[in-house]
């Protein structure tokens, strides 16, 4: 995103921008899109524990939403995709498909795989140790959160 605001502004003559223009711009530039995000069928109560989730995942991975529910192969996408999904289905105790629903339609056997490798990720703390820090820096995130609203 830094890029972004730098390539932006760059691309642009200084004298064209007050305050409150480079104000409004950083922060629509800012804001979190999540498009791709398909919550209908939740409740309020719901709907902000999976942002509570989303954002931990945004913030630990360096990604939004909608930039790892993409549909590539890259490590760094699948990685993040797969610990949201692991949290969605640890936490909230959704069933799969909705899971699958949130990540744009996917297919339950994909979520299967992602939580099913996340678990092997936390059995295996010996050969996955850099995937056990961002798990471990997810639920710490999630636990700060939880202990700021109650």
């Amino acid at each position: 995103m830094e890029k972004e605001l730098i390539k932006y502004f760059n691309d642009r003559p200084y004298n064209n921008f007050a305050g409150n223009d480079v104000a409004t711009i950083i922060s629509k530039m800012c804001e979190p899109k999540r498009k791709s995000l398909g919550m209908t069928f939740m409740g309020t109560e719901d709907r902000r524990e999976l942002i509570e989730i989303i954002e931990a995942v945004e913030i630990v991975t360096g990604m939004n939403f909608d930039d790892f529910n993409v549909k590539t192969r890259t490590q760094q996408h699948v990685e993040a995709r797969f610990l949201f999904m692991h949290f969605v289905y640890t936490r909230m105790r959704l069933t799969l498909k909705m899971i699958g629903e949130l990540m744009g339609g996917r297919d339950h056997s994909t979520v299967i795989h992602g939580v099913q490798l996340v678990s092997d990720w936390i059995a295996n703390k010996k050969f996955y140790t850099r995937e056990n820090k961002l798990i471990d820096d997810i639920t710490r995130h999630l636990e700060r959160s939880a202990e700021t609203q109650g």
